[in-house]
């Protein structure tokens, strides 16, 4: 049996298709350099800030036993089997106590 010939063949049609989209992928790099140099401000202004986010998770120093999450004295639930601290998604509360994963 015989191949099917190829129905995307150089037409004039497929050469006016492709015209435009070069024409866009020009003015799309010319808008990169141009939203680049107004973004620079704000990258530097997103890592200043990621920068002092590490200062505030040193202030936590208790974490989950569990998943290692840093967390406040309020966030955290004391296992009355192994009487570690464990966050509340760590631990299953129970009315007359609490019981973490691991103990479970």
């Amino acid at each position: 049996m015989s191949k099917r010939l190829c129905p995307f063949t150089d037409t004039d049609d497929q050469n006016v298709i492709q015209q435009p989209i070069k024409k866009q992928g020009i003015s799309r790099s010319r808008g990169r350099s141009i939203n680049s140099m107004a973004s620079e401000r704000t990258l530097q202004l997103l890592f200043a800030g990621a920068l002092k986010q590490n200062v505030l998770l040193e202030e936590y120093e208790l974490k989950c036993c569990y998943c290692d999450k840093f967390l406040c004295d309020q966030c955290l639930n004391c296992c009355s089997k192994c009487e570690q601290e464990y966050c509340k998604n760590c631990c299953f509360t129970l009315p007359d106590d609490t019981i973490c994963y691991s103990c479970y």
